[in-house]
């Protein structure tokens, strides 16, 4: 199953298209439905960078200094 999402990212970055793929080794299906497991925590950070990249959310200010 995996080679397949290999090549979807593969086919999507052919077609121009602004994506990234992200494998957690030794992690099962959906396990970031678990919110307490570190890799979770991962996931969620991950996916709010690309949200707020690609949907036009500014970076926050950087600290005076």
């Amino acid at each position: 199953m995996l080679s397949s999402l290999f090549k979807a990212q593969a086919a999507l970055t052919e077609a121009g298209v602004d994506a990234e793929l992200h494998v957690w080794d030794g992690m099962w299906h959906a396990f970031f439905i678990d919110p307490d497991l570190p890799e979770s925590q991962e996931v969620f950070r991950v996916v709010v960078k690309f949200f707020d990249q690609h949907l036009g959310r500014p970076p926050p200010a950087a600290a005076p200094g």
